[in-house]
């Protein structure tokens, strides 16, 4: 190991100390937050079984999945979303920020500091959203065909299978063309240099 390596090994571990200690010092407001979020949590439940017994689109929870169509699943997707958003997540983000917000203003100045000064770490990459936008193309495909509106059980096993490969399909084309383009950059512009 280098002692390069070493020093951020150690600067990490002086982050965290520093973070365990203010977390230790300030528990009752991290228990706050902890059991609203648990609250919150419980409640999304609740209001996702509410939810389904008492949606329209999905007939008071007696249609089968066959009497589906993808049209009806994006809107009770859409409508769950904001239910869920109007009763659940904007009120606990209401309630735990204005609670961050008086926690944070009350803290003194030297322990905002310490907070500030604390190193972040690089996050992970990510998925690179390859399944939404296949996803969202697979709906275009399936909208653009008129099967929309099309009960699931009408539909066959196959077109779905072979809707969302071709779906895989046209997501891949950009991210290729896109490889395409950075790689023949990176290599001019290192056979330039």
């Amino acid at each position: 190991m280098t002692d390069e390596a070493l020093d951020v090994g150690n600067e990490n571990n002086e982050d965290d100390d520093i973070t365990w200690a203010l977390l230790r010092k300030y528990w009752k407001y991290m228990a706050i937050f902890v059991v609203g979020g648990v609250i919150a949590l419980i409640g999304g439940i609740f209001v996702f079984f509410w939810y389904v017994g008492t949606s329209a689109v999905g007939g008071q929870g007696t249609w089968t999945i066959d009497q589906f169509s993808i049209g009806n699943i994006v809107r009770w997707v859409i409508f769950l979303i904001l239910f869920e958003l109007a009763i659940i997540v904007i009120p606990t983000a209401v309630i735990l920020g204005g609670l961050a917000f008086w926690w944070w203003r009350n803290l003194p100045q030297e322990e905002k500091d310490q907070f500030k000064g604390r190193k972040t770490r690089k996050r992970e990459a990510g998925s690179g959203g390859f399944t939404f936008l296949t996803a969202i193309i697979f709906l275009i495909m399936i909208f653009l065909q008129g099967n929309w509106n099309t009960p699931l059980g009408a539909l066959s096993y196959s077109y779905l299978v072979f809707t969302w490969l071709w779906a895989c399909i046209f997501t891949i084309i950009p991210f290729a063309i896109a490889a395409l383009v950075y790689f023949s950059y990176k290599i001019t512009k290192t056979t330039n240099a």
